[in-house]
């Protein structure tokens, strides 16, 4: 199956997420204590979805101690502008339904004049 990403940049659509891991290693004590894992360190997590738009896959990516900053800002700045054009698209749907209703009312006076 095809995959490609529903947005160009994961970076702005994505959550981060600090975790503990293990390195692999049979000897380390990360293989059998939890407590030992190695970490914490910061993943980018982001869903891609497929052709059909309906099933999708998590996705995840390593980001640098130093990068966690600016991954956090351009996330967060994608949230605000999706929250903005929420906004302004319900407050285009409210001026519809009034639109709409004047229009209404409009056609009941005509048919009631006749």
């Amino acid at each position: 199956m095809a995959w490609e990403a529903r947005w160009e940049d994961p970076q702005s659509v994505g959550w981060l997420v600090q975790e503990h891991v293990r390195c692999g290693k049979a000897n380390c004590g990360c293989a059998r204590d939890r407590a030992a894992r190695h970490g914490p360190y910061w993943y980018l997590y982001w869903r891609e979805c497929a052709e059909d738009e309906e099933t999708t896959r998590l996705r995840k990516r390593y980001v640098r101690r130093e990068e966690v900053n600016t991954v956090r800002a351009r996330i967060e700045t994608t949230k605000a502008e999706e929250r903005r054009e929420r906004e302004e698209i319900g407050a285009e749907m409210e001026w519809l339904r009034n639109l709409s209703a004047a229009l209404r009312e409009i056609r009941t006076r005509r048919r009631s004049r006749r």
